[in-house]
């Protein structure tokens, strides 16, 4: 745990829908998940087609690929910068790709063909980021400084399978345990701060197609508020989470329930 010790991978390939678009989209916004036994780490298999979420006019074809779960290490740290482009709009990638690679202790970083294509992870508040805070949200300035609230780092390529995410928020949650207690309880995060991209308004003949539509993570969004302590709004597409780490097994049955009924 920690270094460059190789995690858990999927046993078997999955196959999934890419098109042939280059034009570098990201997801970043965050599932939270948690409390999966060690089986449910050990192997993802099935076929996800994602052609109904993406643009029309894209090339589809179906990918056999194998993800790998790593911890995170020096080298990562360029792959993991680039997930993070598009994670709080891009303002911190270089500061939380730093701090994600060298707190090897706890995080994830997924590699297909030895190439980051997802990373999770819980640091602490950047401090450009709780400035940020305190100005937006004076009155919750106690949880902002507060040592034990983290941020909580999610971010994947948009055609990485959704049903990857279960398995990385497991990893990071046990990550989280573990270093408790071998690493410092400078890990003991007690707060987690989810930031959470959703979909813009729709039109009412709209809405069905957008709630199904796997890059706009309203499974998340709603299983994280129904145990939320705060839903914070910092723009139209961008609500910050606020839940303490002990709501997680919640929010990870929600969020499992809400992927089976896919």
């Amino acid at each position: 745990m920690g270094g460059t010790t190789r995690k858990r991978m999927a046993a078997n390939p999955i196959e999934y829908s890419s098109s042939s678009s280059s034009d570098g989209d990201h997801d970043d916004a965050v599932g939270i998940d948690d409390a999966a036994n060690d089986d449910e780490l050990d192997g993802v298999t099935g076929e996800l087609d994602s052609t109904a979420a993406r643009p029309t006019g894209h090339d589809e074809e179906m990918i056999e690929a194998e993800f790998d779960f790593y911890d995170p290490q020096d080298s990562d740290f360029h792959g993991v910068k680039a997930l993070l482009n598009s994670f709080m709009d891009g303002a911190y990638a270089s500061e939380l790709a730093n701090t994600i690679v060298e707190q090897t202790v706890l995080g994830t970083v997924v590699k297909t063909n030895g190439y980051p294509v997802a990373v999770v992870s819980v640091v602490p508040l950047p401090d450009a980021l709780a400035a940020r805070l305190r100005r937006k949200w004076p009155s919750h300035q106690n949880v902002i400084d507060d040592k034990r609230t983290g941020l909580l780092v999610y971010a994947r390529f948009v055609n990485v399978p959704f049903e990857l995410v279960p398995n990385m928020f497991a990893s990071v949650a046990k990550d989280i345990s573990w270093a408790v207690q071998n690493a410092g309880r400078q890990y003991d995060f007690d707060v987690l701060l989810c930031p959470a991209r959703h979909a813009p308004p729709q039109p009412k003949k709209k809405s069905k197609a957008a709630r199904s539509d796997p890059d706009f993570l309203f499974a998340e969004l709603d299983a994280v508020s129904n145990v939320a302590v705060q839903r914070l709004p910092m723009s139209p597409t961008l609500t910050m989470l606020v839940f303490h780490r002990a709501r997680l097994p919640s929010i990870v049955q929600r969020l499992h329930a809400a992927f089976d009924a896919r």
